[in-house]
């Protein structure tokens, strides 16, 4: 009977790092902790706020440039409905994150933080 082509030794308990023994004389270190995905959805995240800037720039643009006496109720929903949504899903992106255990961790978290807060801000402020 042959012996083994490769063996395997594990590394240090709890690091999941093993080294394999592949040829003789020959070391190749490998892991099986994976990959971290690339940062699209705390990137996403930490860009919604602007977009809700601009959605909500754009809106009230939209109704300055239509006069009607006042600012009616659904012009204010017309301003407020892009960045609210857009704050709401910041979050989620930055739950996304969260899930899919991105790189760049600081990105989720400024993720939270500007989309959380004033989405926090905003729910207080309308109760008050």
């Amino acid at each position: 009977m042959a012996p083994p082509v490769c063996s395997c030794v594990s590394g240090p308990r709890g690091s999941g790092a093993a080294l394999v023994l592949c040829a003789p004389g020959s070391m190749q270190n490998s892991s099986n902790t994976g990959d971290k995905r690339a940062p699209l959805c705390g990137a996403l995240s930490v860009a919604a706020p602007f977009v809700a800037v601009a959605a909500g720039s754009f809106a009230l643009f939209y109704v300055r440039s239509h006069p009607s006496g006042s600012m009616r109720l659904d012009h204010l929903a017309l301003v407020g409905l892009p960045t609210f949504g857009s704050l709401v899903c910041g979050l989620i992106l930055a739950g996304a994150a969260a899930v899919r255990n991105e790189r760049l961790w600081a990105l989720r978290w400024i993720g939270f933080v500007v989309n959380g807060g004033p989405l926090l801000y905003l729910m207080i402020a309308s109760a008050l």
